[in-house]
């Protein structure tokens, strides 16, 4: 088993939403009571993956036992992509019909997860979140970060993909599980370990003939949190270009 249990309880809903979370402070805390508030728990079950936190928030988190569908510890991480395919497996093997992702250092607003599912049930098998279309806002987004997105990420992804995106970084998803079960796709191999999958299914699923839609979402930035990113420096912004050429240029692609 790739994962540690504190605990996982039985599917009581249609969907599951997936919280990754990696050392995240009083943020993950945050996310939670402000799904609590909103009582998304009773539209969606919610697991927290953690990918190997040492810093005491996950035991923050046991006031909200009775509102979670689960709480799991990666074994031997190595990285986001890892935590999304251990998730991603407990959501086809319990028979969720579909899976929203959100990151778990409270950037994004959770008000929105019901139109993540109302676009999976109008038939659409991916649904990206997006701050840079209509509708969509951003605060205090780091400009390097920014435009690498909008002029380099979004449009070669855009390019290879046949799919016009506009933030191909965003971790806020949803996905129709028929996806998870598709071999010619194969998002369970173990060469998916830091960022690969995400660049991988905005690139493939088009090409795959799936159906994707961008929806307008809200990314904050909290200045005074240093924890409210993963992706920092340069080394860490050019592993993220990496991936992307690699994922354009079928790296990723299941070998037949």
């Amino acid at each position: 088993m790739n994962f540690k249990k504190v605990f996982l309880k039985k599917k009581t809903k249609k969907y599951l939403l997936v919280i990754p979370v990696l050392n995240e402070g009083i943020l993950i805390k945050k996310l939670v009571i402000k799904i609590i508030k909103l009582k998304i728990h009773k539209l969606i079950d919610v697991l927290i993956v953690d990918g190997g936190s040492n810093d005491g928030s996950i035991k923050e988190l046991n006031f909200a036992k009775k509102y979670l569908n689960g709480i799991i510890i990666i074994k031997n991480n190595t990285g986001l992509s890892k935590q999304l395919r251990v998730a991603y497996t407990i959501s086809y093997k319990k028979k969720y019909y579909g899976t929203i992702t959100i990151d778990g250092n409270f950037k994004d607003d959770p008000k929105k997860i019901s139109t993540f599912i109302k676009y999976i049930e109008k038939g659409y098998h991916f649904v990206q979140g997006s701050r840079f279309i209509k509708g969509g806002r951003e605060e205090n987004t780091p400009l390097i970060r920014k435009y690498a997105i909008k002029l380099i990420h979004a449009p070669i992804l855009s390019f290879y993909s046949k799919f016009n995106w506009s933030d191909t970084t965003q971790g806020y998803r949803g996905y129709n599980n028929i996806i998870f079960k598709d071999k010619k796709i194969s998002i369970f191999r173990n060469i998916f370990k830091k960022y690969e999958l995400l660049a991988y299914l905005n690139y493939i699923l088009p090409l795959a003939g799936y159906s994707c839609i961008e929806i307008p979402t809200f990314r904050k930035y909290d200045r005074t949190n240093k924890l409210n990113s993963k992706i920092k420096g340069f080394s860490s912004n050019f592993e993220i270009i990496k991936v992307l050429f690699k994922a354009c240029w079928g790296h990723f692609n299941k070998k037949r």
